[in-house]
């Protein structure tokens, strides 16, 4: 048996389970799209991806709501969380106080 590659999944398929170049479920659920690109292009600002900045602006406002502050460093006036309540400067200026 020949197995044939659905163009927008990319996965393997047997023939009868193909509809034209697509496999029968990325035909449900996408019946205009030829391509990848197609599905790519309409569905783009439909989810809003992860990056490294945004989950770090999620896990600050979360804690921001548990009332976990960050402070102001008093030499470079970057926010920071401190580990103790005496701590005035972040840990990379304390770094370079040491040395």
């Amino acid at each position: 048996m020949s197995e044939t590659r659905c163009v927008i999944c990319e996965a393997d398929f047997i023939a009868e389970a193909m509809v034209g170049k697509k496999c029968k479920m990325c035909a449900g659920l996408y019946p205009a799209a030829k391509t990848k690109e197609d599905v790519k292009i309409k569905f783009k600002d439909r989810a809003k991806t992860l990056s490294d900045e945004s989950i770090k602006e999620i896990v600050y406002s979360i804690l921001e709501e548990a009332n976990i502050k960050r402070a102001t460093c008093e030499v470079c006036s970057t926010l920071y969380f401190r580990n103790s309540p005496a701590q005035k400067t972040c840990k990379v200026c304390k770094v370079k106080e040491i040395k």
